[in-house]
């Protein structure tokens, strides 16, 4: 059996739009349409506000989500039917950005009818903005900093599988360097950081490319069409995974090739997690 985790940056609501297609009010449509093409278990979401969450879940009725609320735009959804959250462990965290602050939320997920839990994060890092300046620098820390209080929590909270944690980690990570870049230090990119600072291997580090749906396109269309694109690979959005294997993954477009108008200014990656 497998379990559907989607991440998904869903464009905060309270950007200021220059085109009416790309306000949130004219989005939502198409976002539902989205996520009931790829169907997820659990959603970790990126710049979703709390009035966004009530909106998805208004026309989810079967969902909840859980951080987002008291501060950051990370929170975590999932599907009360098949998932339910085990008390107090959820964790909220704010890492200094630049003038800015960026976010992580994490909760425990235990399955309804299986004798599996999991683990379910959702994180943003710097951008490459004037207001984040060095912003290679600041994911560095972000990562590492995320990783040890991640690591802490789950160690304080255990269940019986987390000498070795099913841990499923959502994010927008704002940086394309793959695993494979040759290059050292914080220039080596997130991935790499999370991989030897806390083992959690990106989704090409888990599956063969060929179990990757749509590997060559980007997985931000900056409201183009994705195929419009170069097909160069370009992830700025990942799934980590510690301590679970996965089916296939694919990345999911929420772009005019497949949508009647943009759902979001980034495309989606999910992955079927095997939990039998």
């Amino acid at each position: 059996m497998t379990l559907r985790v989607l991440t998904q940056n869903f464009r905060k609501s309270t950007i200021i739009e220059t085109k009416a297609s790309r306000m949130w009010s004219a989005r939502l449509p198409f976002m539902v349409q989205h996520l009931k093409k790829v169907n997820p278990a659990v959603v970790g979401a990126q710049e979703a506000t709390v009035s966004q969450c009530d909106d998805i879940m208004r026309l989810f009725p079967n969902w909840t989500y859980a951080g987002g609320v008291k501060h950051g735009n990370v929170p975590i959804f999932w599907d009360t039917l098949r998932l339910r959250a085990e008390e107090d462990t959820l964790l909220e965290r704010i890492y200094p950005s630049g003038e800015r602050e960026r976010y992580a939320t994490l909760i425990r997920l235990q399955h309804r009818t299986l004798a599996w839990g999991g683990w379910f994060g959702s994180i943003h890092l710097a951008a490459n903005g004037d207001d984040e300046p060095n912003s290679v620098h600041l994911r560095a820390v972000q990562m590492r900093a995320i990783v040890d209080d991640f690591t802490a929590w789950i160690t304080a909270h255990p269940h019986p599988e987390d000498d070795k944690p099913n841990l499923i980690v959502c994010g927008d990570l704002n940086d394309n360097l793959g695993d494979n870049t040759g290059l050292l230090g914080d220039n080596a990119g997130v991935r790499r950081i999370a991989y030897n600072h806390g083992g959690w291997k990106s989704l090409r580090r888990r599956l063969p490319l060929g179990k990757i749906s749509g590997d060559t396109l980007r997985s931000f269309n900056g409201w183009h069409s994705t195929t419009s694109l170069p097909h160069d690979s370009k992830a700025i959005d990942e799934i980590f995974t510690s301590g679970v294997a996965l089916e296939d993954a694919a990345l999911r477009r929420t772009c005019t090739d497949v949508l009647g108008s943009w759902a979001s200014d980034h495309n989606s990656y999910a992955a079927d997690i095997i939990i039998n």
